[in-house]
């Protein structure tokens, strides 16, 4: 079982804003250079005291941003893969309430930003894709199970 997907609700997760140390606005688009960590974006984060590495993090390495559900790194660190087949097109059609994603495919869903993407998709609702077979760097999963 994967925590994310249909199921998921972003009042849950950390935000953007605890990574940088203050608020971040990606609204206006001029925090977006600083969030990019790819290139040439890395240094320009540094020289803009972003917090962080260009890579994957140990989960745990902020303590402070942990979520009021004990969830850590949620924002930023890997995109995560989810059970759903993804259809870039599913959602034009589907249930307002619970939709269960396409019920086969060829590819995977994946949900969240990661370290290696734009800032526009530093946020639980992002959505990609990936071959079953592909590996991406950061990319990862986690282990879920029911609240009691």
């Amino acid at each position: 079982r994967y925590p994310w997907g249909n199921e998921w609700d972003v009042t849950k997760a950390n935000s953007a804003s605890y990574w940088a140390g203050r608020t971040v606005d990606f609204r206006s688009g001029a925090d977006w250079d600083a969030f990019w960590l790819k290139g040439e974006g890395a240094q320009i984060s540094k020289e803009k005291g972003i917090k962080g590495e260009v890579l994957t993090m140990p989960v745990g390495s902020f303590p402070a941003g942990v979520s009021p559900y004990g969830l850590y790194d949620m924002a930023g660190n890997v995109a995560e893969w989810i059970q759903d087949w993804y259809n870039p097109n599913y959602y034009k059609d589907a249930p307002l309430s619970d939709p269960q994603g396409p019920p086969r495919g060829a590819i995977k869903a994946m949900r969240g930003g990661s370290w290696l993407k734009p800032a526009i998709s530093l946020r639980t609702g992002d959505r990609d894709w990936g071959t079953m077979d592909s590996r991406p760097s950061g990319t990862g999963f986690r282990c879920a199970k029911d609240a009691p």
